[in-house]
């Protein structure tokens, strides 16, 4: 059949038949494509936009900020955790009986933090008990911060002449 045609139409029918197999090439030469290769895109194109979905992340509640939970009250969270200060208690009289038996320069410097954790905890809660009562006493809604410091500094200093006052005592003959 096609040995009937002139030769103008079968060189146009070459064409096309190479056309057809240059599309069909194309075609499977996109299936054969590797996985990891990148994408191939026409720059005459505009890429599209890849559309993230932004995944939720889980919120973590700290019912310390959370209003929520309502105000935080110190006197409940110190009622609530007072086990914790037993615990550490104990823990210090342990450190205490492992460095009799072994003296650890790494058990001394934990002995020594934990005792003056406790100082500072100690401390703490006097000058809370301190500022209350002043503020019972004065009427007034709170103090300035030069206030409470004098405050703190002046029942320190009562307190230690107290102790020496004591300690003259025991020493006069």
């Amino acid at each position: 059949m096609q040995q009937d045609l002139p030769l103008y139409q079968l060189i146009r029918l070459n064409k096309s038949e190479k056309q057809n197999n240059d599309r069909n090439y194309k075609k499977d030469s996109k299936i054969k494509k590797m996985k990891c290769e990148p994408q191939v895109v026409s720059s005459r194109r505009r890429p599209q936009d890849i559309t993230n979905i932004p995944i939720q992340k889980k919120k973590t509640l700290d019912p310390r900020f959370d209003n929520m939970y309502g105000k935080f009250n110190h006197q409940i969270y110190e009622n609530d955790y007072n086990f914790i200060n037993n615990i550490r208690n104990t823990e210090i009289e342990f450190l205490e009986k492992d460095f009799k038996k072994t003296a650890n320069d790494s058990s001394k410097q934990a002995l020594d933090r934990m005792k003056q954790q406790n100082k500072d905890l100690s401390h703490k809660k006097r000058k809370l008990e301190i500022q209350k009562d002043l503020l019972k006493k004065s009427g007034q809604k709170y103090f300035k911060n030069s206030d409470k410091k004098k405050i703190v500094e002046i029942s320190h200093y009562k307190t230690v002449n107290e102790k020496s006052h004591s300690k003259k005592k025991h020493l006069t003959f």
